[in-house]
């Protein structure tokens, strides 16, 4: 403790506090192979006790600084990413893009650095600033996923992708998750300044919060009144094309072409085994009005091998004025038999493309597919050129697709972040699918990332998801979280493998954030209340 008092003093806190967030920023980065499952879940507690310990013999002001170096450490490793698109695709210069990336992860560090003097200014003792952390700081996460831009990345919850205590988002999602990591270590720090024995309180709360991920995790199945139900082999192609960020007819056919193979090669290798072929998002550079020709392409192999299709494409709705970020779906059971023939007084069958069903990206990427607060961003175009970068958003919850004989749930790339949209679409769904093409950001930390962020969905919601990437990292991921086929990032391919859809409705596809936000605010309360009675007394 004398060690601790000591480092709160020195003039060397800032750079701690920098240096912590490094080693928590580490700890998003692990893959879904990795040998030592519980490493990053344990560096992360360890992290967050060392930083809680400082933070509570801090003053306020103190407070807010050590915190918002924290973030800095944090993001501004975990996040240095950012500037790739808009550099090496964006046409910005390198001064502009970095300028951008620092400027993101200057607002995210607010957000620690406002949790932190919080913690510090409602509470005087150390133990009533313990006890706020956890909802605090989870409640600032949910915040940081609605507010402004919408961007929850690196929440602490995510460290616990390799372990059981991930299977507790189940009843409040990646934030709850992130509370009970929290709790963990302040209740340890509690229960030293009582002289208890720290290391049996520590594994009695490891073993609780363990046996508790245990108890909320049935089988997928396990639903009364269901049949047991049939898996389904899915096709997800990875055509490793590179970014298009201009209209070019060449390059943009050959992405087509590169796709028609693949999925070509992959129904003739499993034969009549497939069920469902998906190409990821941008898979089709064109409008979907303009290539009514790859359609009938894959009309054509639906023919052949009866197989569902969905894709990524742009579509407009009126003419090119309203635009949108899409995935459409088109069954097998839409084309009409060869031999069908009809008589002359017979009105035609509605066509493929009246048929096929429509998923609009509702959550947009900032500065990406649109431009906030316009009037004060808008000297951000003078520097960035994306392609088709103001689409129109679609509504939050839209029809399930219905594909090889299930209801499939779709979302776009960047909307995977957000488990609360997810889980609406989630309940009425047995499986979810995202399209993505994390090719924006170059041979980054952002693939391993993303795709522990939609692992996390799957846990969440309790259903299989299939994620299919341009150039990876490609994998179908079961109930539980776990990577039951990928590919390999940076190479095309494909991921043919089995999925079990999910009739399970987990209480956070039911309620969502609102359980953690119900009890986050009721421990705030009743922690300003014992602080409020201590300081009459």
């Amino acid at each position: 403790m004398q060690g601790i008092t000591r480092l709160t003093h020195s003039k060397w806190r800032y750079v701690i506090a920098v240096l912590l967030g490094f080693i928590l920023a580490l700890t998003f980065d692990a893959r879904h192979d990795i040998a030592l499952t519980w490493l990053p879940t344990i560096t992360a507690l360890s992290v967050l006790a060392i930083f809680s310990g400082l933070l509570v013999r801090l003053s306020p002001k103190s407070a807010l600084v050590f915190g918002y170096c924290f973030g800095l450490g944090l993001f501004g490793y975990g996040l240095n990413w950012i500037y790739i698109s808009m550099d090496a695709f964006g046409g910005a210069p390198l001064y502009f893009a970095v300028f951008a990336n620092a400027c993101v992860i200057l607002y995210l560090s607010l957000y620690y650095a406002l949790g932190s003097f919080l913690v510090v200014k409602l509470a005087k003792s150390i133990n009533h600033r313990l006890c706020l952390i956890a909802p605090v700081f989870a409640g600032l996460e949910w915040v940081r996923s609605v507010f402004f831009i919408g961007f929850p990345w690196l929440s602490l919850g995510y460290t616990t992708i390799e372990t059981p205590l991930a299977y507790l988002s189940r009843v409040g999602g990646v934030f709850f998750v992130s509370f009970l990591l929290l709790m963990t270590v302040t209740l340890c720090q509690l229960q030293i300044r009582n002289n208890l024995k720290t290391i049996a309180i520590g594994i009695y709360l490891m073993t609780v919060l363990v046996a508790i991920a245990l108890v909320s995790r049935p089988p997928a199945s396990s639903v009364i009144g269901q049949p047991a139900p049939t898996p389904i082999t899915a096709a997800l192609i990875q055509g490793n094309m590179d970014v298009i960020t201009k209209f070019d007819p060449e390059t943009m056919d050959q992405s087509l072409i590169q796709y028609d193979r693949l999925t070509q090669a992959a129904l003739e290798k499993h034969a009549d085994a497939i069920d469902l072929v998906v190409w990821p998002e941008t898979a089709i550079p064109y409008f979907y009005e303009q290539v009514p020709y790859v359609r009938e392409r894959i009309q054509l192999m639906q023919t052949d091998y009866q197989f569902d299709f969905i894709s990524g494409v742009p579509h407009t709705t009126d003419e090119f004025i309203t635009i949108y970020n899409a995935i459409f779906a088109q069954t097998a059971k839409q084309i009409p038999a060869p031999t069908q023939t009809l008589a002359p007084t017979q009105a035609p069958a509605q066509s493929i493309a009246d048929t096929n069903q429509f998923y609009y990206k509702s959550h947009l990427l900032a500065f990406g597919e649109y431009l906030p607060m316009r009037g004060f961003f808008d000297f951000f175009r003078d520097y960035v050129t994306i392609p088709m970068s103001d689409f129109s958003r679609g509504e939050t919850v839209q029809p399930a697709f219905t594909v090889a004989g299930i209801e499939l749930a779709p979302s776009i790339c960047f909307e995977a972040v957000f488990g609360d949209k997810i889980r609406q679409n989630a309940r009425q769904a047995q499986a979810l699918v995202n399209l993505s093409n994390d090719g924006w950001f170059g041979r980054s930390k952002a693939q391993p990332q993303h795709l522990n962020i939609a692992r996390m969905r799957a846990i969440e919601n309790q259903k299989p998801m299939l994620r299919a990437t341009n150039n990876g990292i490609s994998a179908i991921i079961d109930a539980d979280g776990q990577i039951t086929q990928t590919t390999p990032a940076f190479d095309s391919g494909m991921v043919v493998g089995e999925f079990t859809p999910s009739h399970a409705v987990t209480p956070y596809s039911r309620f969502g954030d609102r359980l953690g936000l119900v009890l986050y605010s009721l421990m705030i309360i009743g922690i300003m209340h014992c602080v409020t009675r201590a300081m009459r007394n």
